[in-house]
């Protein structure tokens, strides 16, 4: 299965630009991950928009990183850090489910 590539994560940067080379370099979806990896997505995200965040999430869960994910129906891409922080970092002492975050892959 072949990474989605800078063009298909960031709908704002060519992979021409220098984001979008960046973006390239250090693309996360090629291998699975051996960290616990928490996913933040915002519904109304222009950005990372819901679709570019649903192929991120499938191809993670593919190459069986352990996902989660934290999203909020109504929030833009400038929204989530402000309405994540708190779930974040109690996320980052201890991964894994909670109130509001939930596995992102079956099985």
């Amino acid at each position: 299965m072949e990474a989605l590539g800078a063009d298909a994560l960031a709908t704002t940067a060519p992979p021409e630009s220098h984001q979008g080379r960046l973006l390239t370099i250090n693309e996360p979806a090629t291998k699975r991950l051996d960290s616990p990896v928490l996913l933040v997505t915002g519904g109304a995200d222009r950005l990372f928009t819901p679709d570019v965040a649903e192929r991120f999430r499938a191809r993670l869960c593919s190459l069986e990183t352990e996902l989660w994910q934290l999203h909020f129906d109504d929030a833009g891409h400038a929204a989530l850090a402000s309405l994540a922080r708190p779930t974040v970092r109690e996320w980052l002492e201890a991964p894994g489910p909670g109130p509001s975050v939930a596995r992102a892959c079956a099985g």
